[in-house]
């Protein structure tokens, strides 16, 4: 097995496209970021609330990035 120097893969998804846009942006323009990969597309179901099961569409984002930025990419 090949060992890294911290590169790692942040997923985390995003409802409004534009708000996805956004995100990414800033992160490849802070250099938090190497490449930000939005997928639109991803139905996801869970529970909010009281209010049983949700479905709704989402964009997944795939934030490559290195280890040591992790804290900021999540604030």
């Amino acid at each position: 097995m090949v060992s890294g120097n911290g590169e790692i893969l942040v997923l985390t998804t995003i409802a409004d496209p534009e708000h996805a846009e956004v995100f990414a942006r800033g992160l490849v323009e802070r250099k938090l970021a190497a490449c930000v990969s939005c997928v639109p597309g991803a139905i996801s179901f869970y529970h909010w609330e009281k209010d049983g099961i949700t479905r709704d569409t989402e964009l997944v984002l795939l934030i490559k990035t290195h280890r040591d930025r992790l804290y900021e990419v999540e604030r």
